[in-house]
């Protein structure tokens, strides 16, 4: 054998020696990340057994489509209506409700208020805020350890209204100006509709509850449709406004 292939030959098998050594470098990352994910796995889990329930635990009266506002006391926006699947501009003038900017304003505005009877501020349970009109009337519902009342504010006056039973649903003539209001409406309600006169105006409610600024006058007619997505009637109610 020649000197150079003594050559090439102990270079191979150095290669070979060397190589046997080194483990190869694909099972590097697997021998060094598999732990840490582990690891990782384990911790997550951990806190969503642990924390998940804790975090829930402090909105229990949240219910669907309702949006959290304020945690004390328990403010939230009320659950918008379905969107109706027709166009609601046929039906007349739109009595589209605006958001409440500031929830905390309104817990203000109803604790001080001269519609609400003392000791109130003690088992306020939960205000569900719904709206405010283009005529400026601000409406929530209420909801004390004794009481679960509509709130309505207009620019001149203020009052908190029973809620009836589902079994009678509450339309109100509050006696604030032209404002009405309808509460409790009938499940699967995308739109409601006000007549009178020769005026028809539409609206989607917000938190279960539909509410009007109008220029009726004592005695005047009117009639309220509840209308479901598809545009077909539910409910309709017709009473005479008194102011």
């Amino acid at each position: 054998m020649t000197v150079e292939s003594r050559l090439r030959r102990a270079a191979a098998e150095t290669r070979q020696t060397i190589s046997g050594l080194e483990p190869p470098t694909d099972r590097l990352p697997r021998r060094r990340v598999r732990p840490v994910l582990g690891w990782a796995l384990a911790a997550a889990a951990i806190m969503i057994v642990f924390l998940g329930p804790l975090l829930y635990m402090g909105h229990p009266d949240l219910e669907p489509g309702e949006t959290l506002l304020l945690t004390d006391p328990l403010v939230v926006g009320g659950a918008p209506s379905p969107n109706p699947d027709f166009d609601p501009s046929t039906l007349g003038v739109d009595n589209e409700l605006a958001d409440i900017e500031d929830a905390a304003l309104i817990v203000d505005q109803l604790l001080e208020s001269s519609a609400l009877r003392e000791g109130t501020e003690a088992s306020l349970a939960k205000v569900t805020v719904v709206g405010v009109t283009k005529g400026g009337s601000i409406a929530a519902i209420l909801r004390t350890s004794y009481i679960t009342c509509l709130y309505v504010s207009t620019p001149s006056a203020s009052v908190c209204r029973t809620v009836g039973s589902k079994d009678m649903p509450g339309v109100n003539s509050l006696g604030l100006g032209g404002t009405i209001t309808w509460s409790l409406l009938p499940e699967g309600t995308s739109v409601v509709t006000l007549e009178y006169g020769d005026v028809t105006l539409w609206q989607q409610p917000v938190g279960g509850v539909a509410i009007f600024d109008t220029d009726m006058n004592d005695g005047d007619q009117f009639t309220l449709t509840a209308l479901d997505a598809d545009g077909r009637t539910i409910l309709i109610q017709a009473g005479v406004f008194r102011r």
